[in-house]
């Protein structure tokens, strides 16, 4: 948006049907209708900003190297991180996003893997759903990562819907009927579950910015493809990527 209204010529293309990416699993969770407007906004802004937009049109770096672009800018977010655990790859385990966006049915039972933000938002949202939820976190302290002033108020609703927060442990083994920990004061723990949720988060999606490294005049990278960050820092990224073009 900032780049067209600066007098480029912009084409965003975007794999899925809809623009918003991951601000489209932020407005699934209670509390968070604000998000939805937001993605609302900027996709009306780029359409007044004359940005050409491509909806369900994965590029690759032989399309992108065929348009012949003077510049291409990256913003191919993140893929899950999946814990090295025995089980992961059980049919009773599904990724956040799936459950976010109602791609997967889940049990009434569920087992969340993560307890920073996407954890949370997942437990909340699945908690509101009438569900029976256990958060875990290897580390010692749930949303750790997220600024004070939104912390407490999500450690109070999670706590209020009845959500079971438990912290400093290990993850053995996810098995079909749930999964096997070791506590933070070294006891076995089998946590009974129907489906194992996965939310620890995800890795930059550099694969297509290897592929057209010294392929296009000039290559940047935007958003969470750099670092994953908050949705301030991306967008803080765009607008200053826009700017120095």
């Amino acid at each position: 948006m900032v780049a067209a209204m600066r007098g480029h010529e912009v084409t965003l293309s975007e794999k899925k049907d809809r623009l918003g990416g991951q601000l489209l699993l932020a407005a699934a969770v209670p509390n968070k209708d604000p998000i939805g407007k937001l993605a609302d906004y900027l996709a009306s802004q780029l359409v007044k900003s004359g940005v050409r937009v491509r909806l369900n049109d994965e590029v690759t770096a032989k399309s992108v190297e065929e348009s012949e672009p003077d510049v291409v800018i990256l913003a191919t977010g993140v893929t899950p991180f999946i814990p090295e655990i025995s089980g992961a790859d059980g049919d009773n385990v599904v990724l956040a996003e799936d459950v976010l966006c109602n791609r997967r049915e889940v049990g009434q039972r569920i087992v969340i893997l993560g307890g920073e933000q996407v954890g949370c938002d997942t437990a909340e949202f699945l908690a509101e759903k009438g569900k029976k939820v256990v958060l875990l976190r290897r580390g010692p302290t749930i949303a750790a990562s997220i600024m004070p002033v939104l912390r407490q108020p999500i450690l109070d609703r999670l706590a209020a819907k009845g959500v079971t927060m438990l912290t400093g442990l290990r993850y053995e083994q996810i098995t079909p009927t749930g999964l096997e920990i070791i506590t933070s004061d070294g006891r076995e723990q089998t946590i009974e579950a129907d489906t194992i949720v996965i939310a620890t988060g995800g890795n930059a999606n550099t694969e297509l910015a290897q592929q057209l490294e010294r392929k296009v005049p000039a290559l940047h990278l935007v958003g969470d493809c750099v670092q994953p960050r908050d949705i301030m820092g991306a967008i803080a990224d765009g607008a200053r990527v826009g700017r120095e073009i």
